[in-house]
């Protein structure tokens, strides 16, 4: 029977992680804030999954599913766009990381 997971503190970072379904995930630097998003990952897998995700991989599986199922249009569009955005942030940035003023930036810096 596999242990139940709690946040551990990594002393070398300075950070507190917990691991979840064989991935760790940082919580923070902070005790009480790391024991409180662990407690809302815990009753939220959505939130786990933001955790998780990159935004690469994200839009590399919805490049996919409109390459099936829309126009060759639409996907060079759509492929165009994600390409500038997520060079722009990062191919390895969670989606739970990603805040307004990421947005914000690559809006103002791509006006189409």
């Amino acid at each position: 029977m596999a242990r139940p997971s709690k946040p551990f503190y990594r002393k070398q970072t300075k950070t507190w992680y917990c691991s979840i379904d064989g991935r760790q995930i940082r919580l923070g630097k902070e005790k009480e804030a790391a024991d409180k998003k662990f407690h809302e990952l815990m009753c939220d897998q959505t939130s786990v999954s933001a955790e998780i995700t990159t935004l690469y991989d994200l839009s590399q599986k919805y490049l996919d599913w409109v390459q099936n199922n829309r126009k060759q249009g639409t996907y060079n569009n759509n492929l165009l766009y994600l390409k500038s955005f997520i060079a722009s942030v990062s191919k390895r940035m969670k989606v739970g990381q990603l805040k307004k003023h990421h947005i914000t930036k690559w809006t103002g810096n791509n006006p189409h």
